[in-house]
């Protein structure tokens, strides 16, 4: 890996991994794709990792802009935000209505880290003839069992939590009166976190700080965002 000069390679961020791999970050994967098969062929398993992007939630869109045309017009409509270059490949994840608004929609769109800073800056965007509004829609897994972030039931090995109350039960065998975010409770206890509700549901995003948190912590070591 000495062979590889990490200036004329745009390597810009190193990572050992747990199994005695190297992930690499780099800022032009044209020019160092050439120089680790000219120096590394044969010697390593170089591999392409898939580049997570982030995403925006757009809402207030009309009924009458379909699902298949709003990345068009969100493009040609924006051009201050979303560039239409070939490489900028925007992707459509979600289209759905906008919660009692049945005749509002609302798009979850993956984007590059440059047009998702000059959209959250901006906040707004035009869809057809709506003005429409642009929040983040970066988003993480919420365990089923556990209520923890960041996997999924069928991979967890922790106790059932109940996500309504924090007890040793199963939601549907909830009975208690007063809410208690799980994850908050443990934010607390962790120390310097004494001002933090957990009055809350473990689903409750709006007002769960430590789902916050997470979101920010994913901005920041993920896409380099501020939180």
């Amino acid at each position: 890996m000495a062979n590889i000069d990490s200036v004329a390679s745009s390597v810009s961020k190193v990572k050992n991994l747990k199994d005695g791999g190297i992930l690499l970050g780099c800022q032009d994967i044209t020019r160092f794709k050439r120089l680790a098969d000219d120096k590394l062929a044969g010697a390593y398993d170089i591999r392409e990792v898939s580049t997570l992007k982030p995403r925006i939630r757009i809402a207030g869109i009309s009924k009458d802009v379909s699902e298949s045309s709003v990345l068009d017009f969100l493009v040609k409509q924006n051009e201050f935000i979303f560039s239409n270059d070939e490489e900028n490949v925007y992707k459509l994840i979600k289209f759905l209505p906008v919660k009692n608004k049945s005749d509002r929609f609302q798009v979850i769109v993956e984007v590059d880290i440059a047009s998702y800073k000059k959209a959250i800056s901006i906040g707004h965007c035009l869809i057809g003839l709506d003005r429409c509004y642009i929040f983040c829609g970066i988003d993480i897994f919420r365990c089923f069992t556990c209520n923890g972030f960041n996997h999924s039931s069928s991979s967890c090995k922790s106790n059932v939590i109940c996500p309504r109350c924090a007890g040793n039960h199963s939601v549907k065998e909830c009975q208690a009166e007063k809410l208690r975010c799980i994850n908050c409770t443990n934010m607390k206890s962790s120390g310097n976190h004494d001002q933090i509700n957990d009055d809350h549901a473990a689903w409750d995003r709006d007002n769960c700080h430590s789902y916050s948190a997470a979101i920010n912590k994913i901005k920041r070591d993920v896409f380099g965002l501020s939180s």
